[in-house]
């Protein structure tokens, strides 16, 4: 286990780190089943052009404790808190492919990159960082010379596995995945018969860690360095915003998998050992799935440029009750059109996710079809705390303002105080339709914001003249009811 260099931890300090879901992983690194890494020491390592050793071999200088990453950070003499939403727990973890069997980079190809990756965070980090990397923190048969791992060890390498999901798909840790092998990959290498060269979308472990990765996290704590190039393209951005620029373009981002999909996924994925590794890689991404999102209280899977299919796949995790304390998803600035909405709609309908409050689905693809099964939705009673939705930049019209005005008429207990329609295709017909809901009076609203006046310029082939008296028939009832417009 790594010596436990003494560090003075504040309340305020600790508080950050619980506040930050650091407590799920505390019990992990403090019985010594994980050791993090200390980012320095692995970028002073690739300097030195040396080869990441297994962990029972890693100088007490090449770890950094828990308590460390909490203390505050002191620049020019003035110290700055360590964790923050923006910085998360300051822990980055590893997800790469084995080169040989014997070791998993044997040429510190790998390391030369992740080290590349690590001195841009480091210098948004201000210098600090933990790093989860598997050789590393984990106890390895070729750390002992007998080639085995001793009985302690194994016990605590078989508790360690029990918590990777945890490590991999927390929300507040940001993962590195290295999914391009080295140049001269295998023939470079002295990799014997039999062994698994798969690339890495095809191993088994690798589809498992980048599954974690996708559960929940925001779009930059899921970094694909197989994209990384290093060069920088823009002079008045920092190399990390550069990283995470690179690193996530074109999306690739795949959404989070049930666990019965993943299972069938899976048998598809190559082995060293499947004959034990795939039910054991199975279970545990099962219990990874389940403590991630038995919890979670807001999904952001924003900027991931996904289509219906994806969209389809990712809602699965709503229609099979996973998030019973979701209050907020954000599905903004993707490629969703009407099917894709249409498969939300459905899962809304299977009261699995029955705490939401905020919906936001702007700049999508979203037409009346998809509005009008989200009606549906509305009306289905299955969200009755919702209250915030944006749909604004979508090609909604008429059809699909008219199902949300039913919605309105037939759920009087719905609660939604702002809707954003702006940059749709909505005419006199949609916005007549929702004056005529709200002017019901058993339609009881503190506060309706809707936000038309924005926009309307045509891009949908709507002119300012024919939003005139459709418009104009809503502010009055706006008026009239005292509800803000803006």
């Amino acid at each position: 286990m790594p010596p436990e260099r003494k560090v003075k931890v504040s309340e305020k300090e600790k508080l950050a780190w619980i506040q930050l879901g650091g407590d799920d992983l505390t019990e992990v690194l403090r019985c010594g089943a994980v050791a993090l890494l200390d980012a320095k020491w692995l970028v002073q390592l690739a300097a030195q052009h040396g080869v990441l050793p297994p962990r029972q071999c890693i100088p007490p200088c090449g770890f950094i404790s828990e308590d460390e990453l909490k203390v505050p950070i002191v620049v020019h003499g003035l110290a700055f808190d360590a964790l923050s939403e923006l910085t998360g727990l300051r822990i980055a973890c590893i997800s790469y492919p084995w080169l040989t069997p014997a070791h998993p980079d044997p040429q510190g190809r790998s390391l030369q990159l992740v080290a590349k990756a690590l001195r841009a965070l480091l210098d948004d980090w201000d210098g600090r960082c933990g790093v989860f990397w598997e050789f590393g923190s984990l106890h390895q048969h070729q750390g002992n010379p007998s080639g085995k791992r001793l009985p302690t060890e194994e016990t605590l390498f078989k508790k360690a596995l029990g918590s990777l999901g945890a490590i991999y798909a927390h929300n507040h840790t940001t993962v590195f995945m290295l999914t391009a092998f080295p140049d001269g990959y295998p023939e470079g290498y002295d990799v014997p018969d039999g062994a698994n060269i798969n690339e890495y979308r095809e191993r088994g472990w690798c589809f498992c860690e980048s599954s974690w990765a996708a559960l929940a996290k925001p779009r930059h704590r899921t970094l694909d360095l197989g994209k990384y190039t290093g060069s920088r393209k823009e002079r008045h951005t920092s190399e990390w915003n550069e990283l995470v620029r690179e690193c996530t373009t074109a999306g690739g981002r795949r959404p989070p998998l049930v666990p019965e999909k993943f299972a069938l996924q899976l048998e598809t994925k190559g082995f060293t050992n499947g004959k034990e590794d795939r039910p054991l890689v199975n279970r545990i991404y099962r219990l990874g799935f389940e403590q991630q999102f038995r919890s979670a209280v807001t999904l952001n899977y924003s900027l991931l440029r996904w289509s219906d299919d994806e969209t389809a796949t990712a809602v699965d995790v709503i229609a099979i009750g996973a998030v019973p304390n979701l209050t907020s998803l954000d599905l903004s600035f993707n490629a969703i059109s009407d099917a894709g909405c249409e498969a939300l709609s459905n899962a809304i309908k299977s009261c699995g996710v029955p705490k939401l409050e905020t919906l936001l689905l702007s700049h999508n693809r979203i037409g009346d079809r998809g509005c009008c099964a989200f009606g549906t939705a509305l009306a289905s009673g299955a969200v009755q705390e919702l209250k915030v939705v944006l749909l604004d930049h979508n090609q909604i019209g008429d059809t699909g303002c008219a199902a949300l005005a039913s919605a309105l008429k037939s759920d009087t207990s719905l609660q939604l105080t702002n809707v954003d329609l702006s940059r749709n295709a909505i005419g006199d017909r949609g916005f007549e339709g929702l004056a005529a809901a709200l002017i019901e009076d058993n339609v009881a609203r503190e506060l309706w914001r809707l936000k038309f006046k924005q926009g309307f310029d045509g891009g949908f082939g709507i002119t300012q003249r024919q939003l005139g008296h459709g418009e104009g028939a809503l502010s009055d009832v706006c008026r009239r009811r005292g509800i803000q417009e803006f």
